[in-house]
């Protein structure tokens, strides 16, 4: 339990950091990494055990598909539609959102059960 002292005051630090944004998210992360790997308290195989590169892989694939129809204003189409398809009722609105987030995994899921 005495070795836990560091990496408990480390992580409260960056919280902290973040918690009244002293700093960027990421540079408060890597910040309390570095503070680690310093004071040895974890080794460089350990940082790297630790990052789970598919997530980032799969967060890289979707941030790249997203800017790509930005670009193509796909974004303001769908918006454009859906006011029109509601008529700018904000009830219909949500009604219409609520029904597409229930409707469109459900029908991923069992798309996926089914193949």
């Amino acid at each position: 339990m005495e070795g836990a002292f560091i990496p408990v005051a480390v992580f409260f630090m960056v919280y902290a950091a973040l918690t009244f944004e002293l700093v960027n998210k990421a540079v408060a992360a890597l910040f309390g990494v570095m503070v680690l790997l310093a004071l040895h308290v974890i080794s460089e195989h350990q940082v790297i055990e630790f990052i789970d590169f598919e997530t980032i892989i799969l967060l890289l694939g979707m941030m790249s598909i997203v800017a790509i129809l930005r670009k193509t204003g796909f974004f303001s189409i769908v918006s454009v539609k859906i006011t029109e398809l509601t008529q700018g009722s904000p009830l219909k609105i949500l009604k219409f959102i609520r029904t597409l987030n229930t409707s469109l995994p459900l029908t991923l899921t069992i798309s996926w059960i089914l193949s």
